[in-house]
């Protein structure tokens, strides 16, 4: 018998920053770009994550590769790994709250959809290991759910899946 299982929730792109340098000073970063320029970051606390208020100019010109994230995406990653581990014979379907993200939906098998309610947020990873800072663009209120949501996807959506 097929089971067939779903993930519901929020994705976000992973962008991972290519600086030269990064220093440590004692009011947060100051990463040396490839082009000689600078960004200082003040991090009142040294926290793995942090929310910025705006998206430096400089982050999105310095990505060197990008990479599917978030609860949801997590979630169905996981839920297949163990579907597979333990011989299922299952389907996991997965519905993003956000809009389609080309990053995100290349890392999935389908059947995947979106509600298209707000832009999916980007979190700018610099470093590794120990050394990671992850620093999350701000999360837009969603949009109001409605006939979009529930009529067959528009060319911004994944498909929508086959019964």
């Amino acid at each position: 018998m097929q089971r067939i299982a779903g993930t519901y929730g929020n994705s976000n792109r992973d962008d991972f920053l290519h600086a030269q340098k990064v220093d440590h000073t004692s009011d947060g970063l100051v990463i040396r770009w490839f082009d000689g320029s600078t960004t200082s970051i003040p991090l009142p606390d040294p926290k793995l994550k942090v929310t910025l208020a705006s998206t430096p100019a400089a982050f999105p010109c310095n990505v060197c590769k990008h990479r599917g994230g978030g609860g949801v995406e997590n979630s169905r990653v996981a839920a297949e790994f163990i579907s597979e581990a333990v011989g299922g014979q299952g389907e996991i379907r997965y519905l993003d709250a956000n809009r389609y993200d080309v990053s995100i939906a290349s890392e999935l098998t389908p059947p995947a959809r979106t509600l298209a309610l707000r832009d999916s947020p980007t979190n700018y990873v610099i470093g590794d290991g120990d050394d990671k800072k992850v620093f999350r663009s701000p999360v837009e209120p969603a949009g109001p759910l409605g006939a979009p949501q529930l009529t067959t996807s528009s060319g911004s959506s994944m498909p929508r899946p086959s019964s």
